[in-house]
């Protein structure tokens, strides 16, 4: 184990100097040599830097990427130890904190990490966690470290939310990636199908001959030109000869709050409501049950909907589903039957349609 900086010599000090992924390279490189093992500790962020002739920051910058694949383990007081050695045949699943991490959302990064764990378990797979950091495609893809050691392990990846520019950096390695995602249409995707979730809710709302209709939708999706699901719900109320001046569409942002206040707005009189968002429509629900004089009013209510997260969405309310596990296991199949093929950038696109809960017929 080397003790000092003594032991490093000026050549390899300046080639590392201020770049973290050759930090990397250079921990990854003494995990294989069998000189640490698992549940040694490593040297302090500082002694390191020290040794290695780098800033503190490079240091914690490459010790972090190494904690979020669980190559590295750090506990306050404890120090850093080696939590497992890198496998030859890992699978890399990226998580874009920026776009999927903000408060809103931390039941569904925890409910698809679960899930993504135990499909990869079942499909045999070794995952390691990828955290992307930065608002910018070029410090998103900088905060993943391609050009380390790291990554020379990684055989295929998973992307849940991405930055433009990722695809292409695998690309350049031959590391296939599969991505679940619901606004682009891009090549070996999991595409969750909002364009069907639309259609579904139109025709089941259609089936009580509603005279007026509420949509509300959370405000990105109106932006989209692609899985659209308000373009799909207009095409079949149309197709059904449905008057759209008895349409009325409320763009919300996608919280508790904003849900509640489409509550003290239309609650009091509104019958057939959608909404394309479970968190506004937990709002909603909320307003509903302090609200209990408008008991009844509704007749129906259809909402967006994940499997395994609840939010107190009541047993009346339409739910269109996507099944986490289900999408889960499709991504690892389908990364499994890109690597029984020759590795070249082919198009596996998959749609994935919400299922409706509770159905009736």
């Amino acid at each position: 184990m080397i003790k000092s900086i003594q032991d490093i010599s000026m050549h390899q000090r300046v080639m590392i100097k201020n770049k973290s992924d050759q930090v990397i390279d250079y921990i990854m490189n003494w995990l294989k040599s069998g000189d640490l093992k698992v549940g040694d500790k490593l040297p302090s962020e500082r002694k390191l830097s020290e040794m290695l002739g780098v800033s503190l920051l490079t240091v914690n910058k490459a010790m972090s990427r190494l904690e979020d694949t669980a190559v590295l383990s750090r506990t306050a007081g404890r120090g850093t130890h080696v939590a497992c050695l890198p496998r030859p045949d890992a699978i890399a699943v990226i998580c874009d904190i920026v776009h999927i991490n903000r408060r809103e959302y931390p039941s569904y990064v925890d409910l698809m990490i679960k899930e993504l764990l135990k499909s990869a378990k079942n499909a045999k797979m070794i995952p390691h966690f990828w955290i992307g950091r930065g608002k910018h495609s070029e410090d998103f893809l900088d905060s993943l470290g391609f050009n380390s050691a790291a990554w020379d392990n990684i055989k295929g990846v998973i992307a849940i939310a991405w930055k433009d520019g990722l695809e292409d950096a695998l690309d350049e390695r031959k590391i296939p990636l599969v991505r679940i995602c619901t606004k682009h249409e891009s090549r070996n995707a999991l595409m969750l199908d909002y364009k069907a979730l639309g259609r579904i809710a139109a025709k089941r709302i259609l089936d009580d001959n509603p005279e007026f209709i509420h949509m509300i939708y959370n405000d990105d999706i109106a932006k989209r030109e692609y899985n659209n699901p308000i373009d799909s719900f207009l095409e079949e109320l149309r197709q059904h000869k449905f008057n759209l001046n008895n349409l009325m569409l409320i763009p919300s942002s996608v919280d508790h709050k904003a849900g509640y206040a489409i509550g003290e707005s239309i609650g009091p009189q509104a019958k057939h409501i959608i909404f394309t968002d479970e968190n506004i429509s937990a709002g909603f629900a909320a307003w509903q049950r302090e609200h209990k004089q408008y008991a009844g009013v509704a007749k129906r209510i259809i909402t967006h909907a994940t499997s395994g997260i609840d939010l107190g969405l009541p047993s009346s309310y339409d739910k269109l589903q996507f099944k986490t596990d289900e999408i889960c296991n499709k991504a690892f199949k389908m990364l499994d039957d890109i690597f029984a093929a020759p590795w070249q950038p082919t198009q596996r696109s998959v749609f994935i349609e919400p299922v409706l809960k509770p159905d009736h017929n």
